[in-house]
């Protein structure tokens, strides 16, 4: 199974833990079972597959807790407020998805301008799957209210990851203003992904081709081979 059959979704926990009104999570596991997760995790993995789907606004604590299948108990021992949740599931978030970006973009190219380019293809694949759930980043950050300071704030430390990331790349890649050409791939990617939310299934190829003719017109010291990576084409992994 190739990287494009993830790009990451949680699956929905079972929640057959007996009753979710019981504390059970200090019972003993039973001799030859498998190891159930914890309490915390199965409230963090919960509420993962729901706010990757449904937002964070719209999804309430009582909510997370019937799937998650805990007592209220458990989730408050774990998570002082949903704030603190939500906070935890785009750590999570920048663990999955964001390391995932980027470790296959290494794996299908070890030139740093060709990869640049295929961040686009990767997230392009992505689009058009059918469990495409946009950047729980960005619906975070647009859900917050202006006094959600622990939201604001790790929504846009994982966006600046992101941002960090090409930074980097287009520092190896030898182009002359790093910092530039990350700021334009924040402007190309994360209005792709919110442009495929509304409907346009062809904005990251949209947002690839103004990429490409960015790097094209991108000065860059002398030796660096920008123009030979610009007619990189990736292999399509299904």
């Amino acid at each position: 199974m190739g990287y494009c059959e993830r790009m990451d979704k949680a699956e929905p926990l079972a929640t057959g833990y007996g009753d979710p009104t019981e504390d059970q999570d200090d019972r003993l596991p039973v001799a030859g079972s498998r190891a159930r997760p914890s309490g915390r995790e199965r409230v963090l993995e919960a509420a993962y597959a729901l706010f990757t789907e449904h937002g964070t606004r719209n999804v309430g604590v009582d909510r997370v807790i019937e799937r998650a299948g805990v007592a209220k108990m458990t989730f408050y021992r774990n998570f002082a407020t949903k704030a603190d949740l939500i906070q935890s599931v785009l750590d999570r978030r920048g663990e999955r998805w964001t390391e995932q970006l980027f470790a296959e973009a290494a794996r299908r190219s070890d030139d740093a301008v060709s990869q640049l380019q295929v961040l686009f293809d990767i997230l392009d694949e992505w689009i058009h799957r059918i469990d495409f759930d946009g950047c729980t980043f960005i619906t975070s950050l647009i859900e917050a209210w202006p006094d959600d300071k622990v939201i604001l704030g790790a929504a846009r430390h994982h966006l600046g990851q992101i941002h960090e990331r090409v930074r980097l790349l287009a520092s190896r890649a030898g182009l002359d203003d790093p910092a530039r050409v990350a700021s334009a791939w924040d402007v190309l990617l994360r209005g792709a992904i919110v442009c495929a939310q509304a409907g346009d299934l062809d904005a990251m190829r949209t947002a690839r081709d103004l990429a490409r003719a960015y790097l094209a017109a991108e000065p860059s010291p002398a030796g660096a081979d920008v123009g030979g990576a610009l007619h990189y084409c990736p292999e399509i992994r299904t």
